[in-house]
């Protein structure tokens, strides 16, 4: 029996923090999934562990690029973009993030087939008014109520990836009815623990993130400041880049302390840097504009590799620590008690038990739920 075809749709495939749509996307097991973007993302994820497809004919020449934008701005249909799509003979469309939603929805409204739209944060928690004022560029505009819109056709669901974000989609006006949780899982095969038990490592604490607002790599600068002093042989250690990088930097400098950034690394190359680390750390907050943070899949590759952990109460973080004590978490924004949760962790030393967390976050449970949904809506 031949199997379903899903076609994943992203704008731009991929950057380097969309480990999650690459793996999801190679872990179908009953369904063929196709990846298809409009964009190749130079310096990117390496894509050659699924099958992927660039959408042809819409970027060879300048018109056709201008012709991209003005369909996304005036949200009018490509032709190009719907033939290729209904050429691939999809049974769903599942796409990545609202914004990609808006973006592909007049190409793809026409296919009457399923469509699956998973939000993972930022597409669903900034405020209506930054998009209205233009200020996430002018073919976003009119974010809120085209996505409202979209939200109107029978054929579409919405995933949230925790149950934070389906508080905030209810709150931005889809209906609850259409909207459900679903995790998107991390490899707890590969991300197994490592051979070193925690209490003989060295107090190296671990980050992994853009160096954005919402995960506020500065707090956690500042925070590490305290833990030097009641610990002088802690270190931190950053992996990632972004645009507060350079004052994250130039804020090491200035407080003396002792901070290794990393920049961008690879899947293997992390996985070792958590096999030195005695803590891992992510102490994202709610940006000023609304951003806020999904499930991040790094804390949860960071606890399936046995990392004790030190996050904030926010988002789908609290989704993490109700099926266990995987460490301790803090209140956003919170200096005090994030340095003492930090210094508290180093000497806690301590191993976590991740049963209940495999049975809960692993990625093959969880491709199993979303085929199993899949299924559902062809019926």
């Amino acid at each position: 029996m031949d199997k379903k075809r899903v076609i994943v749709l992203r704008n731009d495939i991929l950057n380097y923090s969309e480990t999650f749509i690459l793996e999801q996307t190679r872990f179908y097991k009953k369904w063929d999934a196709i990846l298809v973007g409009k964009y190749y993302v130079e310096n990117g994820l390496n894509l050659d562990s699924i099958i992927y497809r660039l959408i042809p004919h819409i970027r060879d020449n300048f018109f056709q690029r201008w012709f991209l934008k003005i369909t996304e701005i005036f949200w009018i249909k490509n032709i190009g973009i719907e033939k290729y799509i209904e050429s691939l003979n999809a049974d769903i469309l599942y796409i990545h993030f609202g914004t990609d939603a808006v973006k592909f929805w007049p190409s793809i409204k026409d296919l009457h087939i399923p469509i699956y739209i998973t939000l993972h944060g930022y597409d669903i928690s900034i405020y209506k008014s930054y998009w209205y004022k233009g200020l996430a560029g002018n073919n976003l505009k009119n974010y809120p109520k085209r996505l409202l819109e979209i939200a109107k056709d029978s054929r579409v669901r919405f995933i949230a990836v925790s149950e934070a974000i389906k508080e905030k989609a209810i709150l931005f006006g889809i209906p609850e009815n259409k909207i459900f949780v679903h995790y998107i899982g991390v490899d707890t095969k590969k991300f197994c623990k490592g051979t070193v038990p925690i209490k003989k490592r060295e107090n190296i604490i671990l980050y992994i993130g853009r160096f954005t607002e919402k995960k506020a790599p500065l707090l956690l600068i500042r925070a590490f400041k305290q833990v030097v002093s009641q610990i002088p042989n802690a270190k931190l250690v950053m992996i990632g880049d972004g645009v507060l990088k350079s004052a994250a930097e130039e804020l090491v400098k200035e407080l003396n302390i002792p901070v290794v950034f990393k920049g961008v690394l690879s899947s293997e190359q992390i996985m070792s840097e958590m096999d030195k680390a005695k803590v891992y750390c992510l102490p994202s907050i709610t940006a000023i504009n609304g951003d806020s943070e999904g499930l991040p899949i790094a804390n949860l590759e960071a606890i399936s590799k046995g990392l004790p952990v030190v996050l904030t109460k926010h988002s789908g973080n609290v989704d993490i620590f109700d099926v266990g004590d995987f460490g301790a978490m803090v209140p956003e924004n919170d200096l005090v008690a994030l340095s003492d949760a930090l210094i508290n962790e180093l000497n806690n030393m301590k191993e976590i038990n991740l049963c209940d967390f495999n049975k809960k976050f692993d990625i093959r449970v969880s491709i199993d739920k979303l085929e199993s949904f899949f299924e559902e809506s062809l019926k």
